[in-house]
């Protein structure tokens, strides 16, 4: 099962992993929701009453908007004019049409870009009158690119498999009518001004240290680590490595893709500050709360 939005690293893959090590509470808060893949896990898994998802950007809006629907309909393939010109505005675009999903560099290179765009609006358009004039537009695109290139038909062709805009666009559209939205409040600021019910577990998934932030660049850790020793509901974070006086709690090996193709192992770990360590595990063992038929947790593999 995929998990929220198709983001710079989002935590999809472990997901199911995350949430089985939270702690049942009334509130979840996933301060730093990113693509919103532990909400939406969290939101199945019948572990808590409300999860309030925020991010300095505005992803967990645009992920509640998409669960309510937004998306239905959407089948825009814009140019990398058009994408530089709308992608701060648009999320969608930002989202679909950028390499790796970091809603700064089209997904495309020049070469490729008006095959693939025809390609994608060869299946994308309302009409069979449009729908015949991409097609058209596609294999002259097609016949271009493989003389201008000199590419093989076949390694083209190759190349052309995947639509990863119209991927990532079923991706989103698979989120409609996502169950327990009125369970989730969605909020866009600086993780410190997010209101912290008293009943609340926290979810902290920060720019990875010494790693490239992406579009959170600059973020401050010192800062991050001020907090983490005020903060009072309990806090899990993730990370590569321990935040200063924090304490591990659990890790798993999952293997990343690098630019698409090349694949690497890292460790995920999730940590709490010290202080609240037999707090973490106390809460762990209180078991489940007794919500309304609640789901089961999707499984998570290796």
């Amino acid at each position: 099962m995929k998990y929220g939005l198709p983001y710079q690293g989002s935590k999809n893959s472990i997901a199911p992993w995350v949430v089985d090590h939270l702690p049942a509470a009334p509130v979840l808060v996933d301060i730093m929701a990113g693509g919103c893949a532990v909400t939406h896990c969290a939101l199945l898994s019948g572990k808590f009453g409300r999860v309030i998802a925020n991010d300095i950007s505005d992803s967990a809006l645009f992920f509640k908007e998409v669960a309510e629907g937004s998306m239905r309909g959407y089948a825009h393939v814009p140019t990398r004019e058009e994408f530089h010109a709308a992608k701060d505005d648009d999320p969608a675009i930002g989202l679909l049409y950028s390499f790796a999903s970091n809603r700064k560099n089209y997904l495309w290179s020049r070469a490729l870009e008006p095959v693939k765009i025809a390609a994608s609006r060869m299946l994308t358009s309302p009409s069979l009158h449009e729908r015949r004039r991409a097609w058209l537009q596609f294999v002259r695109e097609l016949d271009k690119y493989v003389k201008t290139t000199n590419t093989p038909p076949s390694k083209a062709i190759e190349r052309l498999q995947r639509l990863q805009g119209l991927e990532r666009l079923e991706r989103l559209e698979g989120l409609e009518g996502l169950e327990r939205l009125e369970r989730l409040n969605a909020l866009q600021g600086d993780y410190q001004q997010v209101p912290l019910p008293h009943d609340c577990v926290i979810y902290a998934d920060p720019p990875y240290k010494d790693t490239k932030c992406g579009s959170y660049d600059g973020f401050d850790h010192n800062r991050f680590t001020q907090w983490l020793q005020t903060v009072e509901p309990l806090t899990i974070i993730s990370e590569y490595t321990a935040p200063p006086d924090c304490t591990q709690i659990a890790e798993r090996t999952k293997t990343v893709k690098a630019n698409g193709y090349a694949t690497t192992k890292t460790t995920e770990r999730l940590f709490v500050p010290n202080h609240q360590v037999e707090t973490y595990y106390a809460r762990m063992s209180e078991g489940t709360l007794d919500l309304d038929q609640p789901k089961e947790i999707m499984p998570w593999h290796d």
